[in-house]
């Protein structure tokens, strides 16, 4: 369904001539959304029916703040939470600017990593009432993909860009690195004291 938006829009920013080449894609997406809508009845109710309206937009910020922000940061490392909406925040206007900042350059790269990969994001959007991190995947490709391009032009433009990646880079693992180590533990602790039945040492052969 957002393939011939990824290919189209990559078309007509990098490769023009092959751009006409991706419009029969959106023919073919079309048909597969009209058959799914004919073919299994939307909810009405619950987590899986769709909002179209602008709760939308909150729901698009949501996601992008669960890109930036660790989870459950002070149950797992006692930091405060405003602490990692702080640096989200802080990465958030990071990236953006950064992106705005080459667009003016027409550098469009930038621009393909970040807004091209929140498309993968449209179909799961109307869904407000079922957030789920594992819905970020595909996008959070595109902006790591972002923020590696980011951090090796902050490295070629002075000392000052310099300290401010690496030093946003470091923040970043850092606090990412020691909550998925935390949360790691938690879920083999959980495995241990919890097994499935029929699995784990202490299952009947």
């Amino acid at each position: 369904m957002v393939y011939p938006a990824i290919a189209a829009s990559y078309t007509f920013l990098f490769a023009p001539k092959y751009f006409r080449k991706t419009l029969p894609l959106f023919a073919a997406s079309a048909c597969y959304v009209v058959f799914h809508l004919l073919w299994v009845q939307p909810q009405v109710t619950g987590p899986y029916a769709p909002h179209i309206d602008w709760s939308i937009l909150k729901t698009f910020y949501t996601y992008w703040q669960m890109a930036f922000e660790a989870e459950n940061l002070r149950a797992l490392t006692r930091i405060p939470e405003q602490v990692g909406r702080l640096m989200a925040i802080a990465f958030m206007l990071l990236t953006a600017g950064f992106v705005l900042w080459m667009a003016r350059r027409r550098q469009w790269l930038p621009l393909f990593f970040s807004p091209g990969s929140r498309l993968f994001l449209a179909p799961v959007l109307p869904l407000r009432e079922h957030i789920t991190k594992y819905y970020l995947t595909l996008p959070t490709i595109g902006l790591a993909m972002l923020a590696a391009y980011g951090l090796a032009c902050a490295w070629k433009s002075g000392a000052l860009w310099r300290i401010v990646a690496v030093t946003a880079a470091a923040a970043f693992f850092a606090t990412a690195m020691l909550v998925d180590w935390r949360a790691t533990q938690w879920w083999y602790n959980r495995s241990i004291a919890y097994p499935e039945p029929g699995y784990g040492c202490d299952a009947s052969p």
